[in-house]
């Protein structure tokens, strides 16, 4: 089951990161020295993964705050591959400029440019590639960001991957 197919089942999964970010934010009062422990690095990895879902304002203060960018949730994904899904290029811009690796793959293989192409977000999909990110990467059932824009009809977003040597 893809991830796509996974958060369809489940409405619920924006909503329970937006509680689970609200809860850590306040317990971790966005103090990078609050993660000496275990349970408070997990605590802090889905405080930053949600709050790039929902947008830059609260992603810019656990940035200055010091938190890793690179930090990933259960399923593997960083916050960067939850901007590109949702097609938030600020936060995009935000997290690439504080030097999120825009090659990471999640527990599926996928990549925040496969996110990004397989829900049709081109603008993002550019920012990607501009960032370095590798437009053939593929994912654990071989798919790569081409593939994924071609199966969700994603016209431009195929267009614009095919013009940067996407395969």
């Amino acid at each position: 089951m893809t991830k796509k197919e996974k958060n369809r089942k489940d409405p619920t999964t924006v909503k329970k990161s937006t509680i689970i970010a609200v809860t850590m934010l306040a317990a971790c009062a966005y103090s990078p020295a609050a993660l000496a422990d275990d349970d408070a690095a997990e605590r802090a990895c889905k405080t930053i993964v949600a709050a790039a879902a929902r947008g830059e304002a609260d992603l810019q203060k656990l940035i200055a705050g010091g938190h890793n960018v690179n930090m990933t949730d259960d399923d593997g994904e960083t916050p960067l591959m939850r901007a590109a899904e949702r097609g938030n290029l600020r936060a995009v811009d935000a997290l690439i400029k504080a030097g999120a690796n825009v090659n990471a793959k999640d527990e599926d293989g996928n990549t925040a440019l496969m996110d990004a192409a397989d829900e049709g977000h081109s603008d993002v999909v550019l920012r990607l590639i501009q960032a370095g990110a590798d437009v053939n990467a593929r994912d654990d059932e071989g798919e790569t960001a081409l593939s994924k824009a071609i199966d969700e009809r994603h016209t431009d977003t195929a267009t614009l991957l095919r013009s940067h040597n996407a395969q």
